[in-house]
């Protein structure tokens, strides 16, 4: 289940690369690379969030903190959910400048595709950094089913959407980019569901619950983290953002 976890993305962009490649030009292929490297590769730039919330997630479990279980939950989830907005919006207003330079000037086929692809790639940027970060409080609770059915469900909506898509649309790249987006924010809902089911459960086992995070309404309920909890997360996810 791990592994599959972390050949999500991989997963994701071979069903692009495949339907391109079938029913795309070759400069719609060659697009793909450049737009692929300007989302998947930007967003392991928040790959610590994961590394922290297991971490803090697990250790809080194991040593009978829930309360401090539940808050890691709730507060790893707003990060996730204000960094994959940051993210997404760089994407869409610096990716043009970026390809312009991966692809050169001469390219403009090539160019107008990476662009196109990117700008609506980054709009499952969100749905794809909240994912990661709910896999890994999966992982704190020793749950690696839920991850795992999470990569499957994207994977056949994905390639099911894909392949519908890329008769209705004009342009594969089109067809390609709009599948994983509506794949990435399926898998989110569906991991979600599953992270608010255990929110509550924590929080049934804790006496006193801040009202203000409290789960209602069978929905998460965000906060941000005060500023020592926002320190432990930069404890933990310091030198892993360094070494990536």
């Amino acid at each position: 289940p791990t592994l599959a976890m972390r050949l999500a993305t991989p997963l994701l962009s071979l069903v692009d690369s495949a339907v391109v490649g079938k029913f795309g030009t070759a400069a719609q292929l060659a697009a793909l690379s450049p737009g692929t490297i300007a989302c998947d590769s930007s967003a392991y730039v928040l790959t610590f969030l994961g590394i922290a919330t297991t971490n803090l997630y697990a250790t809080a479990l194991a040593e009978g903190r829930r309360d401090e279980a539940a808050k890691v939950l709730n507060n790893s989830l707003a990060l996730a959910l204000i960094c994959g907005i940051m993210l997404s919006l760089g994407i869409f207003f610096f990716a043009p400048a970026f390809l312009s330079s991966f692809t050169g000037s001469t390219s403009g086929d090539v160019l107008m595709g990476a662009r196109q692809f990117a700008e609506i790639r980054a709009l499952g940027t969100v749905a794809g950094i909240v994912t990661m970060v709910a896999q890994a409080l999966c992982f704190g609770e020793k749950d690696a089913i839920t991850p795992l059915f999470t990569v499957l469900l994207s994977f056949v909506i994905n390639l099911v959407g894909a392949l519908v898509l890329v008769s209705l649309l004009p342009s594969p790249i089109m067809a390609v980019a709009i599948s994983t987006v509506v794949a990435q924010w399926a898998g989110a809902f569906y991991i979600l569901h599953r992270v608010a089911r255990q929110q509550r459960a924590l929080e049934d086992q804790v006496v006193s619950v801040d009202s203000s995070w409290r789960t209602r309404n069978g929905f998460l309920r965000l906060t941000l983290p005060d500023l020592s909890a926002l320190r432990d997360f930069l404890m933990f996810a310091g030198p892993g953002f360094f070494a990536l």
